[in-house]
């Protein structure tokens, strides 16, 4: 992801345009600004969910003086409407009450990363992989 968004810095200085990536830091709600964009909503799993790619997006933020466009804010989920796929899926049982809880997430997944190579970790990601938003329409295609 920050290899893209160097790439994307490249391009945008070439096409004329000053830009800066932003390096996630806690505070930073990306997935927010997302959904007020109108890029997606926020599904159940607390992860932004695009009609394309479903829960299965990664976010990094550059703020360039090009002009952007944005759609209107999403802030509900109709994807969401009668799925519990994701908290069904959760072995931590990371939602009460239907909504996701952090607090009893960020545990589990610190003890249970899977660890491919020296800089790269994987967490749990049951609820994105039971989402089948992004699933379903790459079986329509």
């Amino acid at each position: 992801m920050e290899n893209f968004c160097a790439r994307l810095k490249k391009y945008l200085s070439k096409e004329g345009y000053e830009s800066k990536t932003i390096s996630y830091e806690p505070g930073l709600f990306l997935k927010d600004a997302c959904a007020l964009a109108g890029i997606g909503p926020i599904g159940k799993n607390n992860l932004l969910i695009t009609d394309e790619f479903g829960s299965q997006v990664r976010l990094r933020a550059l703020v360039t003086t090009a002009p952007l466009v944005c759609g209107d804010p999403i802030l509900e989920s109709m994807y969401c409407e009668g799925c519990n796929k994701c908290i069904e899926a959760c072995p931590a049982n990371a939602f009460l009450e239907g909504k996701y809880n952090k607090i009893i997430c960020l545990p589990y997944c610190l003890s249970h990363l899977m660890k491919i190579s020296e800089d790269t970790v994987i967490w749990c990601n049951l609820c994105i992989d039971a989402c089948p938003i992004g699933k379903f329409r790459e079986n329509k295609i």
